[in-house]
């Protein structure tokens, strides 16, 4: 295995649970320097490996002190992470200043985001119609049976 590329920051120790847009052009890491996994580290392309990205920009302040677990949405303009409150998810526009990347608390507990493959904004849906189980109709005249001990009818 190759590195492909370091951060050129002196105070970076480790970069770790990373992440990159569809488009190729943003890359996102979860950064360790003075404690651990205590920045996300967003880059710009400047072409395929093993060309480097450029160091952009960073945010810091994660609830509780550490990030883990960045996803970029399907289109890039969005990034989802994980602090120790839950899953957060922030509007990524230019990179030159993340101070224009809004932070949202969307899934209060949540663990480990990802963007699916669909186009659809999770941070705004309300119902999962995907995740509904189909109805069963049954027969007219046939019991329902069960192979469980707990829902075995009483006899």
């Amino acid at each position: 295995m190759t590195q492909w590329f370091s951060d050129p920051d002196s105070s970076v120790k480790e970069l770790q649970f990373g992440t990159v847009t569809r488009q190729g052009d943003k890359l996102a890491f979860v950064a360790s320097t003075q404690a651990a996994q205590d920045q996300i580290r967003f880059y710009q392309s400047t072409g395929p490996a093993p060309r480097p990205p450029t160091p952009m920009c960073a945010i810091t302040g994660a609830t509780g002190g550490q990030f883990s677990y960045t996803s970029f949405a399907p289109d890039g303009t969005q990034i989802a992470w994980q602090e120790s409150d839950g899953i957060h998810v922030g509007a990524v526009g230019a990179l030159s200043d993340c101070g224009s990347i809004t932070d949202r608390l969307t899934l209060p507990g949540g663990t480990q985001p990802f963007f699916g493959a669909a186009g659809v904004n999770m941070a705004n849906r309300t119902e999962r119609p995907d995740l509904q189980r189909p109805r069963h109709r049954r027969r007219p005249g046939r019991e329902r049976t069960t192979h469980c001990r707990r829902h075995r009818p009483a006899r």
